[in-house]
């Protein structure tokens, strides 16, 4: 089976790959940077994900779609970024996942969409306080996450998963750029305090454990 992977050169896309290929699937690379060897990816598709044409075409004979990648950057300099790739890069996906065959779209959003709650454990029910969102990246997450629950309503087979904070290494790379931006902003003032406190390794942030009913993959 085919499997497109979008962001596959990042820190859970890499991850996610390898998880993939060695369950035996056909991995397909859609990422601009050819992804880390530990990927093991089949094919590098190296497009812009803002090229809905060329997504199309990527999508195209894939039986299932991971959407993994992400702006991720808590500066507001990279604000346009992050609402090109984390929104409509997403949409852009969706839709040409759309099309054709019937195939499972998993989107990858974040925890931060789903809280923090003062005194418990957020659920999927839960929504980020206003304050939160005045952050550009949890904004646009949040943002991505309801288009992919729109679809899903819409009737698109969509499953969101939304890991928390991932660090980790890859033996090509010394550190992912995700994981040095966590270790960045979560040392420094202020922002340290809006920084979620949990954390998991990218081993364990897909697939997620999120299971389709009847079936022993995670998510596909």
């Amino acid at each position: 089976m085919r499997v497109l992977v979008t962001g596959a050169s990042g820190l859970i896309g890499a991850h996610v790959a390898r998880e993939l290929a060695d369950a035996g699937a056909e991995v397909r690379a859609l990422c601009r940077t050819a992804p880390p060897p530990e990927a093991a990816v089949a094919d590098h598709v190296a497009v812009d994900l803002r090229d809905g044409a060329a997504v199309a075409r990527a999508v195209e004979d894939c039986a299932a779609v991971l959407h993994v990648a992400a702006v991720y950057s808590y500066a507001r300099a990279d604000v346009g970024a992050m609402e090109a790739v984390n929104v409509a890069a997403t949409r852009a996906v969706l839709d040409a996942s759309a099309r054709g065959r019937r195939r499972r779209v998993v989107v990858t959003s974040s925890s931060a969409t789903c809280g923090p709650v003062p005194g418990r454990a957020a659920t999927e029910a839960d929504a980020p306080p206003a304050w939160e969102l005045r952050i550009p990246y949890k904004r646009t997450k949040l943002a991505g996450e309801r288009v992919a629950l729109e679809a899903a309503r819409q009737g698109q087979d969509v499953v969101v998963v939304n890991p928390t904070t991932t660090i980790g290494p890859l033996k090509s790379t010394q550190m992912m750029p995700s994981s040095a931006t966590q270790l960045r902003y979560s040392c420094a003032e202020p922002t340290a305090s809006v920084i979620s406190p949990a954390f998991q390794s990218a081993t364990s942030a897909m697939p997620a454990k999120k299971r389709a009913p009847g079936r022993a993959d995670p998510v596909l």
